[in-house]
């Protein structure tokens, strides 16, 4: 008998609420390994979108698109979506067996980091000159 010293819980004998058919564990293992690959995508493509923003940003000096925050966005929650269901945070299987998650939170338009950025420029070119 094995039992725990510390929460008296019996282990051999198992609870009927921690059991899972061996079927159901055997589907979510192909969910799981085909969601790793997607997710082993959606992290590149999510390096490629950041890389793009931020030279995007350092060249124009200015935000990128709505439509590309908007879009990074959807994918980052799909990939929050992904990452839930693979470490059995979430039951319910991702994206196209389920409905596209909402994105986490709104594009902000009113975003723009330039002030900060001036700001901080101006005060080390005031240093210097002193």
């Amino acid at each position: 008998m094995e039992m725990d010293e510390i929460t008296g819980h019996d282990w051999a004998e198992g609870d009927a609420a921690d059991e899972v058919a061996r079927p159901d564990v055997v589907i979510r293992i192909v969910y799981s390994l085909l969601f790793a690959v997607v997710a082993s995508i959606l992290e590149s493509l999510l390096f490629v979108i950041i890389a793009f923003q931020l030279l995007f940003s350092l060249i124009t000096q200015k935000l990128p698109s709505p439509r590309l925050q908007s879009f990074a966005n959807r994918l980052v929650a799909y990939f929050r979506q992904i990452l839930r269901y693979l470490t059995h945070n979430d039951s319910v299987i991702p994206f196209p067996f389920s409905d596209l998650p909402d994105p986490l939170e709104p594009t902000n338009p009113a975003y723009d980091p330039a002030p900060v950025v001036e700001d901080v420029v101006k005060d080390v070119v005031e240093e210097d000159s002193v």
